[in-house]
């Protein structure tokens, strides 16, 4: 075991000293970094600075923490929106959702998302949850699920408690939000960082003299897998950090036992804000291990550093412009499943189940187990192919 740890020591130094890896690690954080505080370098037009503008946003809609979504905060949403005009009016209606001076501004949004512009200031309470109700099953069907996914969802719908009750949840919500974009510039971080673990030791002539040392042929491999993934991993976390930090120490972390309801209307999901971003961080790190093992994995077969990197680009590239229609529902259900579509904010509309030794997954759940046994298969195919090659 001395001696393994000794050669992922090695291998992890080696990955650290290219200074594209580091710089782009750097560069990276400092994108997050500048994500999260970038609002409070804003001024109004009154001068007042965006920092000022959020705190006291977040000290006005505390005092409405705990309170009842029902017909006296809907209506006392109204009255505050009184004299800036009418929601179907796309000035007046961009100027509410996104007035921070006023803290029912989150229930007016709320309201919005689930009845429309031309309802939300007429709509009650009953009729509000009604057709929230109505729009889930909808997507029942918008979704081809089968009935007993519908069956599945009926039992889910009495754990998502209404009338909501409300909670200040910005800073929260926007770390959720976040993560996505982290995802993305993670793909990047690991593509760059990753792709010349194996190729380099190919173009430079090393990997004939590597593998007729004692420990060649089977713990260097390992090792050069293990330290590419602990590199990736702390990256990964690094940046993770570098936006939620900032975020939750400016907005707040208020909110975490909220249902995500409150920032995502229509989503059938009964969790609240901290377990979902909960889930989002699991995924994200194991995503992580994944992207990590698959830029290893094209460095091997390739044996080029450009390729395994135009590959994992090409890779987030498709996850984020491509998209499968919901009929081709196995097709769909894949193409959800990719890490930059799990950790998007709209994944938690998907009803789309995966069944699972009698029961179901929703793909927040099964997404981990899927990475995690992709990560294996693709690092023990990297074994098999090491070991033909050496016996050539």
């Amino acid at each position: 075991m001395s001696i393994f740890l000794t050669l992922v020591k090695f291998e992890l130094k080696k990955i650290m000293k290219r200074k594209t890896a580091i710089i782009t690690l750097v560069i990276m954080m400092l994108v997050m970094a500048c994500m999260a505080c970038m609002d409070i370098f804003l001024v109004d037009e009154t001068g007042e600075s965006g920092y000022v503008m959020m705190q006291n946003y977040r000290e006005q809609s505390l005092h409405l923490n705990g309170r009842l979504i029902d017909d006296t905060l809907l209506r006392e949403m109204r009255e505050s929106f009184a004299g800036v005009g009418t929601p179907t009016d796309s000035a007046a209606s961009d100027t509410m959702q996104h007035d921070f001076t006023n803290p029912y501004r989150a229930v007016y949004v709320l309201t919005k998302s689930i009845v429309g512009a031309k309802n939300v200031f007429s709509v009650d309470a009953k009729t509000l949850y009604e057709a929230r109700e109505a729009y889930i099953e909808n997507m029942w069907d918008e979704y081809y699920l089968t009935e007993g996914e519908k069956e599945y969802w009926k039992d889910k719908k009495a754990e998502v408690v209404t009338p909501f009750t409300y909670e200040y949840t910005y800073g929260s919500t926007k770390t959720i939000v976040e993560v996505y974009t982290c995802s993305v510039l993670m793909l990047l971080f690991v593509a760059v960082a990753l792709a010349a673990v194996f190729s380099d030791e190919y173009n430079k002539g090393m990997d004939k003299l590597i593998m007729s040392t004692r420990y060649g042929k089977a713990r260097t491999y390992f090792a050069k897998i293990s330290a590419g993934a602990i590199f990736a991993f702390a990256g990964a976390l690094l940046m993770a950090l570098s936006g939620a930090i900032p975020t939750l120490l400016i907005y707040g972390a208020e909110g975490m036992d909220a249902a995500i309801q409150l920032y995502i209307e229509n989503s059938p999901f009964p969790m609240t804000v901290g377990e979902v971003l909960i889930a989002f961080f699991l995924i994200y790190l194991v995503a992580a291990f994944l992207y990590a093992t698959l830029t290893m994995f094209f460095s091997q077969v390739f044996k080029n550093s450009i390729a395994s990197m135009g590959i994992m680009i090409a890779f987030m590239l498709i996850e984020m412009c491509l998209s499968v229609p919901a009929n081709l529902r196995v097709l769909a259900q894949i193409f959800d499943l990719l890490p930059s579509n799990v950790l998007a904010i709209w994944s938690l509309f998907d009803c789309k189940l995966v069944p699972w030794f009698g029961g179901y997954l929703t793909n927040l759940q099964f997404a981990p187990i899927a990475y995690a046994t992709l990560t294996v298969a693709l690092v023990l195919i990297g074994k098999f192919i090491q070991r033909r090659r050496e016996e050539v």
